[in-house]
Order: structure tokens, then sequence, then C-alpha cells
């Protein structure tokens, strides 16, 4: 760290350039080496980094006529967000989540556009949160032919946050089939790394659940169905229980 003396011309300086930073603290006017942090990914993190970045070479091997589809295809639909919004893609973007999509369900690979197929709205289901696990309850059981369902849970969630956004991480994906309760506590565990029994001990806390579906012939997928439920440490049962936002069992 170096003082700064500024003359008539220049006065002040705030700000980084050149790998300095300009700065006034208790001292003065100051001038210091810019600060540098090495920002360090999870595997997890890598493992997404380089599915994308496969995804994108992938489109830039694409023959002109390919791409040209895609494009057509980009201007014929929009995309539907998990808040229900719609968004305009490029085909390039089209590309890249379609493909995606079908590698999260082992389903192979495509050059061109597929034919508009949504699938199978997620089955309505219930979390439920208890000493023993974490539990994904039907309301009735899907026939043989549902399409795959994408499974998302949080780490725990402080009761007193509402926010969930951007905490969602895919834990289980059930292959295309019967769906029937699902005990998601092991998935939960490996993902997170965390022990559910331990965790229980600790106290009150949220565990957040999303669940869609992904047609495995399209890759296109469904709306998003969320569910929160809340779990409170105590000598027995499940304590209280939040289904969706509005509804409280106790």
């Amino acid at each position: 760290m170096a003082r700064a003396t500024y003359g008539g011309i220049i006065t002040n300086l705030k700000g980084s350039i050149g790998g300095l930073t300009f700065q006034k603290n208790v001292s003065g006017a100051i001038v210091r080496l810019r600060p540098w942090r090495k920002k360090f990914n999870s595997i997890k993190q890598q493992l997404a980094q380089q599915i994308f970045y496969q995804k994108n070479m992938g489109w830039h091997q694409l023959s002109l006529g390919d791409q040209q589809l895609w494009n057509a295809f980009a201007k014929l639909h929009t995309f539907t967000d998990p808040f229900g919004d719609l968004e305009t893609l490029t085909g390039h973007q089209w590309y890249i989540s379609i493909n995606t999509n079908l590698e999260i369900i082992s389903q192979p690979h495509i050059t061109q556009p597929p034919a508009w197929t949504l699938p199978t709205s997620p089955p309505t289901a219930t979390l439920f949160l208890s000493t023993s696990g974490i539990y994904l309850q039907v309301a009735s059981p899907a026939p043989a032919g549902y399409d795959a369902i994408v499974i998302s849970l949080t780490a725990p969630i402080s009761n007193s946050s509402f926010k969930v956004n951007g905490r969602f991480r895919q834990v289980f994906v059930k292959p295309a089939g019967g769906w029937t309760n699902q005990v998601l506590t092991t998935y939960w565990e490996t993902y997170f790394g965390l022990i559910w029994t331990t965790l229980t001990l600790t106290g009150s806390f949220k565990i957040a659940c999303e669940i869609f579906c992904i047609d495995t012939a399209s890759g296109l997928t469904s709306p998003v169905n969320r569910y929160i439920a809340t779990f409170t440490a105590g000598p027995s049962g499940i304590g209280s229980m939040i289904i969706e936002t509005d509804f409280i069992i106790s």
C-alpha cells in the first residue's frame, strides 16, 4: 500500500485500473494492489460446466442446415420457465436445453429439432419429513406410461427464510414408467453429504422439493411442481408440516 498525492489537475481517483485500486481510508488517499481471489468450483459445478461446454461445442459442429432448422424451431415455439413465464429462446439455446434434458434421462443426443411433444404433467404429491426420512407421497399411482420425472431437493433451510429459488439440486431421476410414493432420504444424503437422522436432532428446518417431467423423445419439460415441508425436532411425531404455502398441519 502506498500514499497517493494528487496535483492541481487530478484531484481524486477512485476505483481499480491496471491491477491497482485507488481509494480513501483513515490514512487519506491510498493506492494498493487490486485484491485477487481465485474461485474454486465444486466437482458438481465443474461437471455442469463440462456438460454445457460439450453441448455448446456440439452446436458449432452442426451443419448450417441443422442450425437453420433449430433457428426455425425457435421462431415457432416459446419456452416456459419453472415459474410459468414465457421466454423466447434462440435455436442455439433450444439445442443446448433439449440435449441437456435428454442427457439427464439417459437418452441419445439429437442434431435436429424434435417434434413438439410435451410430457405429462408431474403428479400431485405431498412432501413429508419425519425423524426417519424424507418422503414424497403421490395423490394416486401414475400409469406405466408416465414420462421420466426429475426430483430436486434443497439443503436445510432456516424457518425464518422464505427464499428457495436457486437452492434446488437434482438428486434423483425417476425413469419413465409407473410412479408411486418415493423415499428420498438416501438420495438427499448422498448429494448433500449429510446424515438425516443426525440433522433431525439439531432443531427445526425446512426442506423444499421440486419435480418436473421430461418427454423421452422430445426432451421438452413440463411445468414444475414445488412442495415445502417443515421439520420440528421433538420427542416423537413429525412436528409441524407446511404443504405448499397455505396449508399447515401440526
